[in-house]
């Protein structure tokens, strides 16, 4: 008996459980489901994780949040900033939220 594609394709959101990184994807998760309102840019992920004594890089922190909005786990989101080269624009403009599916599976879950 098969499931439906929707189905299956929800258990993406999951996956970063089972990767060899998961301790830092349940680390940034945990930010981001801290509060249903969370809204942080990569920078932010970096500072908050380091203050848990958790150190990735920048490009690192970029990556897993990208990978987590690929899982469906993350929407982007953006706003207004001033900066002096396109890569900071990049970097600076660049937030994330969890997706609606997600928020529904935290608010569960406490």
């Amino acid at each position: 008996m098969g499931e439906p594609a929707d189905d299956l394709g929800r258990l993406d959101a999951f996956t970063y459980l089972t990767v060899p990184e998961r301790g830092v994807y349940l680390a940034i998760m945990r930010l981001f489901t801290a509060s249903l309102m969370t809204d942080l840019s990569a920078q932010q992920v970096v500072e908050e994780l380091a203050a848990h004594e958790i150190d990735i890089s920048l490009d690192t922190a970029v990556s897993r949040l990208n990978q987590l909005v690929g899982w469906g786990n993350l929407l982007p989101s953006s706003h207004t900033v001033r900066v002096k080269s396109i890569e900071e624009y990049q970097r600076a403009r660049s937030r994330y939220q969890l997706s609606s599916a997600r928020r529904t599976g935290a608010a569960a879950g406490r």
